[in-house]
């Protein structure tokens, strides 16, 4: 219902967002420069919730949220955003010790309002496993 209320996506944008994550984002991750992978990222980010902000009342889902990754981005985050409708909120940094640092600033500082809560996580860095199985499937 919601996508009703939204006009259609501007093709010509998402092709300007298909090239930049292809052209810089892509590279930047081969080439291990997260200011860059972050800034695409961001950008991505920016416009998309622009673009779905009538429907959730912002760029970002939860104003709480959105107050704490600004916090995050200003002491050094990277790609900030929000993963799809919200109101996860997330951020990128280049190391286990700025993370750690960031949440340590959170926590003292009071950035997360209260009921938010804020985590490190790492990424996989490998593609999905698939396992072939039979479950499910008769035997002729």
């Amino acid at each position: 219902a919601v996508f009703k209320t939204l006009s259609p996506f501007p093709r010509e944008t998402a092709a300007q967002l298909c090239h930049e994550l292809l052209m810089q984002g892509l590279p930047a991750i081969v080439e291990e420069d997260i200011q860059r992978f972050g800034a695409t990222i961001q950008n991505l980010q920016c416009i998309v919730g622009d673009h779905f902000a009538k429907a959730q009342g912002g760029r970002f889902t939860s104003p709480k949220v959105e107050k704490a990754l600004q916090k995050l981005e200003h002491a050094g985050a990277v790609g900030i955003g929000q993963s799809s409708w919200g109101p996860t909120g997330f951020c990128l940094v280049d190391s286990p010790l700025k993370a750690e640092h960031l949440l340590k600033a959170c926590l003292h500082h009071g950035w997360a309002d209260e009921g938010l809560e804020i985590r490190i996580a790492t990424p996989r860095a490998r593609g999905a496993s698939i396992t072939p199985t039979t479950h499910g499937i008769e035997s002729p």
